[in-house]
């Protein structure tokens, strides 16, 4: 029973270490700081979203409405990319891009909000609260699939 005990031990190390060594291979965020900077968000990603949710609000024309859409694509598809290679989790942005195509909704500014998550989550990552949680439970379910 003991050496049962003591091998049921060793292995949860060993996978506890190959979890480790996974993530630092990856890049993953849990010994470096934040992977965005606030000079970089307000570089890029932050006017794009922005830009984005402007052109939203006032596409209520059959022009605007396709000018929106493709601007939506564009941001959207680019912003999460983007995300992707920082590393992060790049499907919110583009369920945020579905959000702005769909009309009334796209109203809110969805990816602005998003970006402003994301950074805020990463420089205080127990203080986000619910919305923290919301996207933590979002991420569960998506990996379990």
């Amino acid at each position: 029973m003991r050496n049962e005990d003591e091998n049921f031990k060793l292995n949860q190390n060993q996978e506890e270490e190959t979890e480790e060594e996974e993530e630092k291979e990856r890049g993953g965020n849990s010994s470096g700081g934040p992977k965005i900077s606030l000079l970089e968000l307000l570089l890029w990603p932050l006017p794009a979203a922005i830009l984005a949710d402007i052109v939203d609000l006032v596409s209520w024309s059959g022009v605007g409405t396709i000018i929106s859409w493709a601007l939506d694509i564009l941001s959207g598809g680019s912003l999460a990319l983007w995300l992707f290679l920082k590393g992060l989790r790049g499907e919110y942005m583009i369920l945020a891009g579905v959000l702005d195509m769909i009309p009334i909704v796209d109203i809110l500014p969805f990816k602005t909000i998003l970006l402003l998550i994301l950074y805020y989550q990463q420089k205080n990552p127990k203080t986000l609260g619910l919305a923290g949680k919301a996207l933590e439970v979002v991420g569960k379910i998506k990996s379990s699939k």
